[in-house]
């Protein structure tokens, strides 16, 4: 199975890709983890944002895509980009997609964290990469 983790912040899209199970899994073409939409936000950027993630899910026979769940006030709130880019997302994307709860991530990370061996150290594509695991399933 291959599992994308998209964790969506303001204008930015942090991309984490792995390949395989919960059990048994590596990190995808690490290369490519971070799109950016142009703000202010047009018709042409949300195109060329959504055109370059596509290929990448195509390239890599992406499974799933998994969102960050964004909340409207509060500690995880998002600006209107964030906003744009999932619904966007939802819209056009040629993978099935998903969006997980924060909390729902803290349980898997507290059930599963032994397992993650490649998770990257920065905070953003660490959560991109718990969004991605998460996306593996249990197998």
């Amino acid at each position: 199975m291959v599992s994308v983790g998209v964790f969506l912040k303001g204008s930015t899209a942090r991309i984490v890709t792995l390949a395989g199970t919960r059990k048994n899994h590596s990190l995808e073409k690490a290369e490519f983890h971070k799109l950016d939409l142009p703000t202010p936000v047009d018709p042409e950027g949300t195109k060329n944002f959504l055109t370059a993630l596509n290929s990448h899910l195509q390239e890599m026979g992406a499974d799933t895509v998994v969102l960050n769940k964004r909340q409207g006030s509060g500690t995880h709130a998002s600006a209107g980009a964030t906003f744009h880019m999932e619904g966007a997302l939802f819209a056009a994307c040629s993978t099935p997609c998903s969006l997980i709860a924060p909390a729902t991530l803290s349980a898997t990370h507290r059930k599963h964290a032994k397992l993650k061996t490649s998770r990257p150290t920065t905070v953003a594509l660490g959560s991109a990469y718990d969004l991605a695991f998460h996306g593996l399933g249990e197998g």
